[in-house]
């Protein structure tokens, strides 16, 4: 499972295991900025997070695999005020949101 936790003084991505609760849960990334909104995607490989700048509310879309490489992000361009982000059922590969 992928969750987001202040434990570090920020909210960041955390994987764990729920199998292994005992195991306990690992940072996926490590970045200077909060994140939040984490959706695994539908094949599992690969987790999308929402993140901003200073928490000026100006949200980007990421993309990262589940070990935290291939950190993309969906939004390039004209930083905007985005609302959480639609992953369709049936559409693998799109998103929408509004902003």
């Amino acid at each position: 499972m992928v969750f987001v936790s202040n434990r570090s003084g920020l909210p960041q991505l955390y994987i764990a295991d729920a199998a292994k609760p005992i195991a306990g849960a690992t940072r996926m990334l490590t970045t200077k900025e909060r994140v939040d909104d984490p959706f695994v995607t539908r094949d599992g490989k690969a987790v999308l997070f929402a993140s901003d700048v200073g928490a000026d509310e100006l949200w980007s879309i990421y993309r990262a695999n589940l070990d935290g490489s291939g950190l993309v992000d969906l939004t390039p361009g004209e930083r905007i005020n985005r609302d959480s982000y639609v992953v369709p059922d049936k559409l693998p590969g799109t998103l929408f949101f509004s902003g």
